[in-house]
């Protein structure tokens, strides 16, 4: 077992170093682990493979993350950059290595100034508002990607649905007295904890306008250059609006 553990460690290594050849050493891995449930429970982030589809929303939320970082580090210095990194690290930690436990991180808060904390909460905060506009914006971009084919509606929505059935060989009349059946209720849900204010969601609009603007295809690397300064902008003030 130890050595099938040094093993996987060593394929963890080679998929993240060896580029093209990640998606088989995941592959690899990960039936190791299903032969040998002792090694299930560790996931490695380095194993985590997006699919080509997503690839756009990987290049996105590794941008907007970087983004984000030399954000804190201009406006609340190097030292809050690696907190926020530090807390980061302790917090992962325990879920590739659930032998760690989460002391490190407790000891790590503990006594902590209430103003450190503060921005600490705000910066975890800006990176998952971005990583969230990001997703929002892919799911756009697998939108029109669809609507640009004509072989195929996009998978899991009405169309697609309707030609399932038409394959399955189930009648018109059957279709149309199944959608008769149907009864949709609209859900709304109120999160409190999600309250935003008017002012922080105009921010996420006007970034998620940029983010809009820079799918087109046509923009030269100077007008590329000069959206993510406008999206940096539209970040910062973000961050420094209480």
């Amino acid at each position: 077992m130890k050595q099938v553990a040094v093993q996987a460690r060593r394929c963890v290594f080679a998929t993240k170093s060896s580029g093209a050849q990640g998606v088989g050493g995941a592959q690899s891995v990960f039936a190791m682990m299903e032969s040998y449930p002792a090694l299930a429970p560790t996931m490695y982030r380095q194993l985590i493979q997006f699919p080509p589809k997503d690839a756009a929303l990987r290049d996105d939320v590794h941008a907007l993350g970087g983004l984000v970082g030399e954000i804190l580090a201009d406006q609340g210095g190097p030292e809050l950059l690696a907190l926020v990194e530090g807390d980061r690290r302790d917090a992962i930690a325990p879920h590739e290595n659930p032998a760690l436990g989460h002391q490190a991180l407790a000891a790590r808060v503990a006594g902590r100034d209430p103003a450190l904390a503060r921005d600490l909460v705000r910066a975890f905060s800006t990176w998952f508002q971005v990583v969230n506009l990001a997703e929002k914006i892919h799911r756009i971009r697998r939108r029109r990607h669809y609507q640009n084919r004509t072989d195929r509606p996009q998978p899991g929505g009405i169309t697609d649905a309707l030609n399932r059935l038409k394959t399955a060989g189930m009648p018109a009349d059957e279709v149309l007295s199944l959608l008769g059946s149907l009864t949709i209720y609209p859900v709304l849900t109120a999160h409190p904890t999600e309250s935003t204010r008017r002012t922080v969601l105009r921010k996420q609009q006007q970034i998620a306008a940029l983010m809009l603007e820079r799918l087109d295809p046509g923009l030269t690397p100077g007008e590329k250059r000069s959206l993510w300064e406008r999206i940096r902008l539209e970040v910062t003030t973000g961050w420094q609006t209480e």
